[in-house]
């Protein structure tokens, strides 16, 4: 009976000492979500949980466990080469640069750290040469107005951050194709109707470099455009047969039109993502969903929407944490079940004795 006890208080020792383990190696992973706009489109856009660290760390397990993406650099800081586009594609200051959480990163990928829910984007580009924006849309009556928060490099070594308008981009708005003026603005079309659209931007310098950083590949815009406005039925001048008809010797009745019913007034709604409530996306019309010619009255300013990911995908789940709120039930449950098997074994003891 003892040698029962004891092989059942190792197992229960080894149970823990393993659960425990386990918890400790679900608390060092992350999920991170990653984004590559490459020289004609979206390379790779997807989430996945790797181990806590840096962007090299992370993006190493990334490559060894998809096929569809391979980075080579990591190992020095740089990377230098996605799939098969390696810098410099043409001959100048080209290359790989990355964003993390929408910010610019002034270290080397194996520098920077990762937390939990971080959105990490590579974009290729040439910022020193053909240049390079990160365009924000907002809506102002008629127009979509198109800004970049630029970073200026300053003599003395500092940064200054300048709102500029990106001029000269096309946009693509649903089935329509827009360009902006030098304003940065985008006229939109007559027959445009009130519903989300999706939108992408795109812009590239003479030699084929891109000069704008895309929108995620399932962003959508809200188009604010006012209701239409039926007009009222104009009364008839004229009376009708029955009406006109008086009794011979009577004064003619004098009859007064009832005034015209006077427009709803219109109504205005802000641009939104992918991100927008339920109670939005219910009740706003997609672009194939809306046909009703409609146009705006007034120049309302709305807010901006952001062209990263963060807007346009789903909320990143914390793996770390329901790995651990299951492995701490598994273990209470164990706990548990080991002290009834060793407060039954030791009952059975007292009786035979």
């Amino acid at each position: 009976m003892k040698t029962i006890r004891k092989t059942a208080a190792l197992a229960l020792c080894a149970i823990l000492v393993f659960a425990f383990g386990a918890l400790a190696f679900s608390a060092d992973k992350v999920t991170l979500l990653l984004r590559v706009e490459g020289i004609d489109g979206c390379m790779y856009c997807e989430h996945f949980t790797a181990g806590s660290g840096t962007v090299a760390k992370a993006l190493a397990e990334l490559d060894a466990a998809d096929d569809t993406i391979s980075f080579v650099g990591l190992d020095v800081g740089y990377v230098s080469q996605i799939n098969d586009v390696a810098a410099p594609v043409y001959g100048g200051w080209d290359g790989w640069m990355y964003l993390v959480n929408g910010e610019e990163v002034m270290t080397g990928v194996t520098d920077t750290p990762v937390a939990d829910g971080d959105e990490i984007i590579f974009y290729y580009a040439d910022p020193f040469g053909a240049g390079f924006q990160k365009p924000e849309v907002r809506q102002d009556g008629e127009e979509l107005i198109f800004t970049s928060a630029d970073t200026i490099w300053n003599d003395d070594g500092t940064t200054t951050v300048v709102e500029n308008p990106v001029a000269g981009m096309t946009v693509y708005l649903g089935d329509y194709t827009l360009t902006t003026d030098e304003n940065g603005a985008a006229e939109l079309p007559d027959d445009i109707a009130f519903a989300q659209y999706p939108i992408q931007v795109e812009r590239k310098a003479e030699n084929g470099c891109p000069t704008v950083l895309r929108f995620a590949p399932d962003t959508m815009i809200l188009i604010d455009v006012a209701e239409p406005v039926t007009d009222a039925e104009e009364p008839s001048e004229e009376p009708s047969e029955e009406e006109s008809a008086e009794p011979a010797g009577t004064e003619p009745a004098v009859t007064t039109a009832a005034p015209a019913a006077t427009a709803a007034p219109e109504t205005t709604a802000s641009p939104e993502t992918t991100a927008a409530s339920d109670k939005d996306s219910e009740t706003v019309p997609t672009a194939a969903e809306s046909t009703t010619r409609v146009r705006p009255t007034s120049a309302v300013t709305t807010t901006g929407v952001r062209s990263t990911a963060r807007t346009s995908t789903p909320t990143v789940p914390k793996t770390g944490e329901k790995m651990t709120l299951i492995i701490a039930l598994a273990v209470l449950v164990i706990g548990i079940g080991a002290f009834a098997v060793s407060y039954v074994l030791s009952k059975n003891k007292k009786g035979k004795k």
